[in-house]
């Protein structure tokens, strides 16, 4: 089942493909890339965190509009329930969302930022794919987001043989 987004979450997920392209880009040759994937990741997040933000907003704001209206009809007070519903989900993925991007992320930076960045430049482009395709959270976008796992550890061979033979 796929998860229904807006234009402004797709425009996040384009952003942050963008962001984490541009960082494997600049930082392939070099060692140096712990602070640059801190800085793109805390970008990211501020991006997700406001598309979230404003999608829940909206959803609020149109969900409470249908319910409280007295003109309505069942059937748009039904739907006014749903849009309510989603603000729920789409909370806990905000929430969700703040403490990877605040707690994990760094953590996972500072262990291994390499894999992190690679990692994170497949997902970003699953993502942007998927958005797209409004088939985000669709049972192929989960294997295809399960894949970038292994692209991203061949990528980090391919990554470290170039490192070697530049030095």
């Amino acid at each position: 089942m796929s998860i229904p987004i807006t234009r402004l979450e797709k425009w996040s997920y384009q952003k942050e493909h963008q962001i984490f392209s541009d960082l494997y880009k600049a930082t392939g040759k070099t060692t140096w890339i712990r602070i640059p994937a801190l800085i793109a990741t805390e970008k990211c997040t501020l991006i997700r965190t406001a598309a979230l933000a404003g999608t829940i907003a909206r959803l609020a704001f149109n969900g409470l509009r249908l319910t409280l209206n007295p003109y309505q009809s069942s059937d748009q007070k039904q739907h006014g329930w749903i849009l309510l519903k989603n603000v729920r989900y789409k909370g806990s993925c905000l929430i969700g969302g703040i403490l990877v991007g605040i707690v994990i992320s760094p953590i996972w930076i500072a262990i291994d930022p390499a894999f992190y960045i690679l990692k994170t430049t497949a997902q970003t482009e699953v993502n942007q794919t998927y958005a797209e395709l409004d088939k985000i959270g669709s049972e192929v976008h989960e294997k295809a987001s399960e894949a970038t796992f292994s692209e991203a550890k061949h990528g980090q061979e391919k990554w470290k043989n170039q490192l070697e033979n530049n030095t």
